[in-house]
């Protein structure tokens, strides 16, 4: 890993896109369940509204992002939802497989994101980021969570310990940064990941 200077963007595949307004909506190719709706065809623009993610429901989404074939979303009291190709661990649920709707995916024990940021005990889910196969999680804290493919080292792992995993199934707190700073934002491409510290900085990790 090192640290540079540099600017970076995060493209949506084009097999797919969503948006937030009160409402999810999700549509294009579902052949891998990255729509959420349950069903392997092509969902239409007019089919998209992705009625689980009502207020009566999971909840609102407040973030999202969309990996090749998975998405990741945040609701509004910090639930974490996934949904789509999962064979890398890229839905952080646990598992390897396939989900075409939305599974809940639940942070390590030690961060507590469930109810108002207002109270100092918890964690307020300011950004997610996905790749192609891997996926990130972050709070205002700068703790920052990753799950998912690791095989050209995109979330990060030491390929020298023991430990070193090639699919991570379920959030890992990220501990890997060459400094004490401050993460502010993630970005993730394909077979890699980019990190925007504190003091602009930006430290970078994968397939170079």
């Amino acid at each position: 890993m090192k640290m540079e200077k540099m600017k970076s963007s995060l493209k949506v595949p084009q097999d797919m896109q969503c948006e937030v307004d009160m409402d999810l909506l999700c549509w294009g190719s579902g052949e891998l369940g990255q729509t959420g709706h349950g069903r392997p065809e092509v969902i239409p623009p007019e089919e998209a509204l992705l009625k689980e993610f009502a207020t009566s429901g999971l909840g609102s989404v407040k973030l999202l992002a969309c990996g090749s074939s998975h998405s990741v979303v945040v609701t509004v009291d910090n639930k974490i939802f996934a949904w789509g190709n999962g064979t890398s661990g890229q839905l952080g649920n646990g598992e390897r497989a396939v989900k075409n709707q939305p599974v809940e995916v639940k942070l390590p024990q030690e961060l507590n994101v469930r109810g108002s940021h207002l109270d100092g005990n918890f964690a307020n889910v300011v950004g997610i980021a996905c790749g192609s196969r891997h996926s990130f999680i972050w709070t205002e804290t700068g703790q920052v969570y990753s799950f998912g493919n690791n095989f050209y080292a995109q979330l990060g792992y030491d390929f020298q310990r023991a430990d070193f995993k090639e699919n991570q199934l379920a959030p890992c707190l990220f501990q890997n940064l060459p400094s004490s700073l401050k993460i502010s934002q993630v970005a993730c491409g394909e077979r890699h990941t980019l990190f925007a510290l504190e003091d602009g900085s930006v430290a970078a990790c994968g397939c170079n």
